[in-house]
């Protein structure tokens, strides 16, 4: 049975926690009801951060060690509110989704409310999350954040077929020019559409070979010691009709079984079985420990 610590997930199948030891978790909350329903079988919306915190509605058993990332920064509608969220189990924010907001902007990047919202963060000492920005503004963004920072479901650009960008993928350069800052993490989506050489591959065997040859090429790179395992949804059905695309997931990577050949790839590309653990478990947990330090100091 695989440890496993996922940095980025909107819940966790009941036939992961069946199957795997999930030890720790980034859970990203879902506002909508529908999406609540599906996740945690509680079928409410909301339309604020502290009424969600209030009613609870993540629940995982105890072994395990969750904080949640908030992807819909718009639900930040005052930065006034991120110091009366410490002491919460919200760890994390994202800058940007997929809609210029406040502050980002996809073709002009931070604004000047972007720039004091990363001075709020820092000083509050939450990780900034830099999932979907656009590659070229993402170095400008690491030397303004003094603070921890991740690209929590990514996958590099130079491993797809023509080497074009799609959201969530950075450049090999990028990533090259990452790996001397050691405040930056990264956590490997498992979608088709962000890690695979053709966007809307199908074949669950060239999924996982492409999953295992992204988390080999960032370890190759950043080192074994900063780069996870971030699935994103699993709710893979829903999220199809909604895009209008066909995304995948392994079935097997809703089980054990799934990491478990996961590691055989890995080991395969000549990764050490230390190595595979820093990425599956280890990696996450430290990063939980150093959050939770940093809040002590």
């Amino acid at each position: 049975m695989n440890n496993l610590f996922l940095l980025h997930t909107h819940y966790l199948p009941k036939s992961l926690l069946q199957t795997a030891n999930v030890v720790g978790t980034i859970i990203v909350p879902d506002f909508y009801s529908d999406m609540n329903h599906y996740y945690w079988n509680k079928p409410m919306s909301y339309s604020n951060i502290f009424s969600y915190l209030d009613d609870n509605v993540i629940e995982l058993p105890s072994n395990i060690v969750w904080h949640c990332s908030i992807e819909n920064i718009n639900m930040v509608q005052k930065k006034e509110w991120l110091p009366l969220l410490k002491g919460t189990k919200i760890i994390s924010f994202q800058l940007f989704h997929s809609k210029d907001n406040l502050y980002y902007s996809y073709n002009n990047g931070l604004s000047d409310n972007g720039k004091e919202l990363m001075k709020v963060l820092s000083n509050n000492q939450y990780i900034l999350d830099i999932s979907h920005i656009n590659d070229r503004h993402i170095y400008e963004i690491c030397n303004i954040y003094d603070g921890i920072i991740c690209i929590s479901h990514c996958g590099c650009s130079d491993l797809y077929k023509g080497k074009i960008g799609r959201t969530n993928s950075i450049s090999k350069d990028t990533l090259v020019n990452l790996s001397g800052k050691t405040n930056v993490y990264f956590g490997i989506a498992f979608l088709n559409d962000i890690i695979c050489e053709v966007e809307n591959e199908q074949d669950d065997n060239i999924i996982c070979k492409n999953i295992a040859d992204q988390i080999t090429l960032f370890t190759e790179i950043v080192g074994n010691e900063r780069v996870m395992i971030g699935p994103d949804y699993f709710n893979i059905e829903y999220f199809s009709k909604k895009f209008n695309t066909e995304l995948k997931i392994p079935k097997e990577l809703y089980t054990d079984q799934g990491f478990e050949n996961l590691r055989h790839l890995l080991m395969k590309n000549n990764l050490t079985c230390n190595a595979i653990d820093n990425v599956f478990f280890k990696n996450g947990m430290r990063l939980i420990n150093l959050m939770t330090n940093i809040e002590n100091d």
